[in-house]
């Protein structure tokens, strides 16, 4: 799978500005890295020179976008290649938001616009589906891909938990 062009302008929805990351993230990267809370179950927290440099290398990288409601960053969205052999190669969408952010539904708006985005960039050969992966004890995030139509593809075990494949047809 080859990576989409970056936007050439940034991505908006009714509530949220989806842009690369800038070097004036940071701190708020380093800061959404460091919540245990957030991070439960995506490995945990890691220690900040690991996340810094984590985001530097997240700066260069096509297709990861922070979300932004107005111009304050609330989390960031990303459609990568999953890495997931029974993937296929398809695009993957993945999400983070500040915990001072959920249950307001912007992760859902970030990701349905990434999803559209998606299809839209990519050729049906390429991205017939897009993939999200989630522990299944993320009650949360497996209800939010449910809510966008993402139906349960496998379930598997890794990083010492049960995990979960979600996917979405192209329309």
């Amino acid at each position: 799978m080859t990576d989409a062009a970056w936007l050439p302008k940034p991505l908006t929805t009714d509530r949220l500005v989806l842009r690369a990351f800038t070097a004036s993230d940071e701190q708020f990267l380093v800061e959404l890295g460091g919540d245990p809370q957030t991070w439960q179950y995506l490995g945990g927290v890691r220690p900040v020179e690991e996340r810094r440099r984590s985001i530097v290398k997240a700066f260069g990288t096509p297709n990861v976008f922070i979300a932004c409601t107005d111009t304050a960053p609330i989390g960031f969205v990303s459609l990568r290649p999953c890495d997931r052999e029974s993937a296929g190669g398809v695009p993957e969408v993945g999400y983070v938001f500040a915990r001072a952010h959920w249950g307001h539904g912007y992760a859902r708006e970030a990701v349905a616009a990434i999803l559209d985005w998606g299809f839209e960039q990519y050729p049906a050969v390429e991205a017939p589906r897009i993939v999200a992966l989630t522990q299944e004890a993320n009650d949360r995030s497996r209800r939010l891909l449910e809510s966008l139509g993402m139906h349960l593809v496998e379930r598997y075990f890794a990083w010492d938990a049960r995990q979960t494949m979600y996917a979405i047809d192209r329309p």
